[in-house]
């Protein structure tokens, strides 16, 4: 597959042009900070750089058979009771042109519409909702950090990650969450029963020094502390330490959570500069609209959905489609 490169000044714009450009189903393989071009680089000025692999075109349709009048005439009397029936319910009809109606539909979807930001006066149709989504891209190797609230099973994740790459190569996992009473414990059992390498750290020196010793491993799976309000110093203390290490940094939020909870949850954490986003909690909701509001408003590839705290469990990579048809179911 091809791949194109996309720059812009910020990380925002340089997704929303991957959007514009290229479509929703683009997959993201690597992006970076680049000096800018002429005069402006040797100044010292940076962009942001993407790379993207194109999607594969589907194959031509193979040609229609004759319409089947009576089969469509059942349909469509069908299709009738289904639209009166919904409209006896109180549902919105939803009509693109008007703002007014187009945030009702939001509200029907149990969304609020100042949470998908300019997306709001455009009516919820299947193709306004692929559009404010992205997949990410697997992992598979180097260094990756797990960040996100308390109680959204980054731990279990990691766990269940390295199940999935053991078969691949070596992995280790690292945590630094010695704050929480029984959190090392835990990482050290599923590393042990896993059989994969593991270590801890308690300082950010220390971090940095054992990330460096497991340079062997293929993956490294860092579990951190829980980002949370008023806690500044050890935050930014735990960012450099990631930092230093050069590591990829994957925001883990709950599927189950309110959609306002999420939106702090990435204001908090975007000193990590978080890449990718992993859903978890997927069995605890029937209403993933807060998928979409995070899509909307911070463009964030969903790399992974998770559900369940069974290991390995079900972990996968979503599909755009996939992830729409739960938003409408």
């Amino acid at each position: 597959m091809s791949q194109i490169t996309v720059r812009a000044d910020s990380r925002l714009e340089a997704i929303l042009k991957v959007k514009a450009e290229v479509g929703p189903d683009a997959a993201i393989v690597a992006e970076k900070r680049v000096p800018a071009a002429g005069i402006a680089g040797r100044l010292g000025k940076t962009m942001y750089e993407v790379v993207v692999q194109m999607p594969i075109k589907p194959e031509p349709a193979p040609a229609e058979p004759p319409l089947d009048v009576d089969g469509m005439r059942n349909e469509l009397d069908e299709l009738r009771e289904m639209i009166q029936t919904i409209q006896g319910k109180g549902a919105v009809v939803m009509a693109p042109s008007a703002p007014d109606q187009a945030r009702r539909s939001w509200q029907a979807l149990g969304i609020d519409p100042e949470d998908v930001g300019r997306y709001a006066d455009k009516a919820p149709s299947r193709e306004a909702l692929t559009s404010m989504l992205l997949t990410g891209v697997e992992i598979t190797d180097g260094r990756h950090s797990f960040v996100g609230p308390p109680g959204v099973g980054k731990t279990t994740t990691i766990a269940k990650l390295a199940a999935r790459l053991k078969g691949a190569g070596s992995v280790g996992i690292l945590c630094l969450d010695s704050h929480r009473i029984g959190a090392m414990e835990s990482m050290r059992s599923y590393a042990k029963v896993l059989d994969v390498r593991f270590e801890e750290a308690s300082t950010p020196d220390d971090a940095t020094m054992r990330i460096r010793a497991m340079g062997d491993c293929q993956a490294v799976l860092i579990d951190t502390p829980a980002i949370q309000p008023g806690e500044g110093v050890r935050f930014e203390e735990m960012r450099l330490a990631l930092e230093q290490a050069d590591c990829i940094c994957n925001l883990v939020l709950s599927a189950a959570a309110k959609p306002k909870d999420n939106l702090r949850a990435i204001e908090l954490a975007a000193s990590l500069n978080p890449r990718n986003l992993i859903f978890t909690q997927m069995d605890l909701t029937t209403d993933f609209g807060g998928l979409l509001v995070v899509g909307a408003r911070h463009g964030f590839p969903i790399s992974y959905v998770s559900d369940g705290p069974r290991i390995p469990g079900d972990i996968h990579q979503p599909s755009t489609d996939e992830l729409v048809d739960m938003i409408l179911r």
